[in-house]
């Protein structure tokens, strides 16, 4: 299906990135590589130069300690490991996926999401900025309570936007009873 598939996680939220993994596993099929990410946020300008030092030992403790995570999270596939690789980068979300998505001339970002709350509305979350910013295609996986103790629900239904000329035709299709993921037999 997909050979190069980027998955942001957040190894501080297992939750949420569980989900995701079995969708990206489904994605990846048996030749795809599945691109963990952890992204940690950037340092801020260094005006006070004399805190440098202390800010650098503490980045490379939060990166070691991602690497150590995502490391964890690897055995939580059921997929050959050498297939996952791992990846720590600092900066925000949206840009590091994009310039990873660049770098591994990537097909898609699976990224897990949670229902959003009041913070997630006034701030945003980090998997509708990568959805907005995106370079290509994102499949975001919803953390809903019906599916948190099942196995992946596959892709039997499937959302997407289309232009609004284009949704008058595949809405005439729809009712037509086609399928439209497989061959007129």
């Amino acid at each position: 299906m997909y050979k190069t598939i980027i998955m942001p996680v957040d190894v501080f939220e297992m939750e949420l990135s569980d989900k995701a993994i079995r969708h990206a596993e489904f994605l990846a099929q048996q030749d795809g590589v599945i691109h963990l990410l952890h992204v940690l946020p950037g340092s801020a300008s260094m005006s006070l130069h004399r805190f440098a030092a202390d800010v650098r030992r503490f980045e490379e403790h939060l990166q070691h300690e991602a690497e150590t995570r995502l490391q964890t999270m690897v055995s939580h596939f059921s997929i050959d490991p050498s297939r996952i690789k791992q990846h720590v980068r600092f900066g925000s979300v949206r840009d590091v996926v994009n310039e990873l998505g660049e770098e591994l001339d990537a097909d898609v970002v699976v990224i897990g999401s949670r229902s959003p709350s009041i913070t997630t509305h006034l701030l945003g979350s980090n998997a509708s900025s990568v959805v907005r910013h995106a370079t290509l295609p994102v499949l975001v996986v919803r953390l809903v309570r019906r599916f948190r103790n099942k196995p992946c629900p596959g892709l039997s239904s499937l959302m997407g936007s289309v232009q609004f000329s284009q949704g008058f035709f595949l809405q005439d299709y729809a009712k037509s009873g086609k399928d439209l993921f497989r061959p007129d037999e």
